[in-house]
């Protein structure tokens, strides 16, 4: 288990009932000098309905153990299911690729000017080098709202694959 260099923050989301009352901000040392915050934050009233409804929700920030290949496995899902959802707000045209032994997807919007048609926005999207955080979240928006094509280079299926994807 790694020991703790630096305070741990835990942030907890709250609405206007009473668990305000009962969660107060806190802070306390450990007996080997860890740090340990607690800060109530109340959901602001100052976003939308919607927004408020979803930062309330009870959801633990527990880490949930589990294998790198169930991590995976679990945002692959997550983001195959999120990128349709990216492009029905986003139209786009969405394709796999390799580029000099690394896979890529290709993402274009349905229309480009010719003034970008040489243009190419490379995006190494979130995903901590072991999952595909992005690929296609981050990428779609890109493309549709800056009407230019952008590369979402899968750096997790380079470590997957058999052949290595450094170039050279």
């Amino acid at each position: 288990m790694r020991r703790l260099v630096a305070g741990v923050m835990a942030v907890a989301l709250i609405t206007a009932s009473g668990f305000a009352q009962e969660h107060k901000d806190s802070s306390t040392i450990g007996p080997d000098g860890t740090a340990y915050v607690t800060r109530v934050v109340p959901v602001p009233k100052t976003i939308s309905p919607e927004a408020q409804a979803m930062l309330a929700r009870v959801v633990s920030d527990a880490n949930v153990p589990q294998t790198l290949q169930q991590r995976r496995t679990g945002t692959d899902k997550w983001q195959a299911g999120a990128g349709e959802v990216s492009k029905k707000l986003y139209p786009a045209n969405v394709a796999e690729a390799t580029i000099a032994g690394v896979p890529v997807r290709v993402v274009t919007p349905l229309t480009m000017s010719a003034a970008k048609l040489d243009r190419v926005l490379i995006n190494l999207h979130g995903g901590g080098f072991d999952s595909d955080s992005g690929s296609l979240t981050e990428t779609i928006p890109m493309a549709n709202l800056t009407g230019t094509k952008v590369i979402a280079v899968l750096i997790p299926a380079c470590s997957r694959a058999s052949v290595s994807c450094r170039a050279g």
